[in-house]
């Protein structure tokens, strides 16, 4: 019996067409009418891949603008509050200074009254 006779009968018929001139070829069967498929995979793969590429710097890009944006809005809102408190701080020193103002007048008032008051009734007596 001659080495590898039998194992190359039994799976003869289970294997496909193995070109002998070409080992690289050995586990594909020759396509007629389809040079270049690998080509064309390529071309997709590398397609996706460059959409996929431009989609992570398209939502990248989205992202940044809106941090951009929520930090003019708070930036806005911040000044927006500091003018409000710088107003009522001003609006509460000037209420402070007509209170003083008002408290002076009414003393002044209330003095001239008194005394006009005393005035009258030391006259009275006299």
């Amino acid at each position: 019996m001659r080495r590898g006779f039998a194992a190359s009968t039994i799976a003869a018929p289970l294997l496909p067409a193995i070109s002998v001139r070409n080992p690289r070829r050995a586990g594909r069967r020759a396509r007629p009418g389809q040079p270049g498929q690998s080509l064309v995979m390529a071309a997709f793969t590398l397609f996706a891949v460059v959409m996929m590429a431009l989609m992570v710097l398209g939502i990248e890009r989205t992202a940044s603008l809106r941090i951009r944006l929520q930090l003019a809005a708070d930036t806005a809102a911040l000044s927006t509050a500091q003018v409000q408190a710088n107003a009522l701080a001003q609006i509460a020193w000037i209420n402070e200074g007509m209170a003083s103002i008002y408290y002076d007048l009414m003393r002044a008032c209330v003095d001239t009254a008194a005394t006009a008051v005393l005035a009258e009734a030391a006259e009275g007596k006299g």
